[in-house]
């Protein structure tokens, strides 16, 4: 890993810890943006690998599958330069990738870093970082179903809602029953 890697990869530990994990106002500053993330962090579940460059298909491939292989991480946040957020490419083809790794119990979802912006050597477009988590997909739906016990949901648009929970819960059914 270079030196710049390394600064982007405390930069992503930074903002898991700083905002991924503490309690946030959006849910009345009872409940992180992911409640879940601090003990995978604790328990060593968690990790985060930089992109290198090239073909983003690759990196994400062979991420997944050495996540897929490693029984001790359930969670791996792929950090992207920002741009990466506005290529529909790449989102189409992690949505198809799913098809591949929920019959595994993972699932992949990307997303941006809320405050913290990239630090990428990009040539446009400042902006968060994207990134792509890998999650352990029966672990996602666990906690799912602790979340539903609770208030976690009240403040979520119905559109925020099936973007996140109903496309992953169908894709999860439609997959997982071949």
């Amino acid at each position: 890993m270079t030196d710049h890697q390394a600064i982007i990869e405390a930069d992503i530990w930074d903002w898991i810890v700083e905002y991924v994990e503490k309690n946030h106002e959006f849910y009345d500053d009872k409940f992180p943006p992911c409640p879940f993330a601090r003990t995978a962090r604790l328990k060593k579940a968690l990790d985060v690998r930089v992109y290198p460059g090239g073909d983003f298909r690759q990196f994400i491939t062979s991420e997944t599958h050495s996540v897929i292989a490693d029984s001790k991480i359930n969670t791996r946040v792929l950090a992207f330069p920002s741009y990466y957020r506005w290529f529909f490419h790449c989102k189409s083809f992690i949505r198809g990738f799913n098809e591949q790794v929920i019959p595994q119990d993972y699932y992949l979802q990307y997303g941006k870093t809320v405050d913290k912006i990239s630090r990428f050597k990009e040539y446009f477009m400042r902006g968060p970082y994207f990134i792509v988590i890998i999650n352990k997909v029966s672990d996602v739906i666990n906690g799912h179903h602790q979340l539903l016990k609770t208030d976690y949901y009240s403040h979520w648009s119905k559109q925020h809602y099936d973007a996140v929970v109903t496309r992953r819960q169908d894709m999860f059914e439609k997959y997982t029953k071949r």
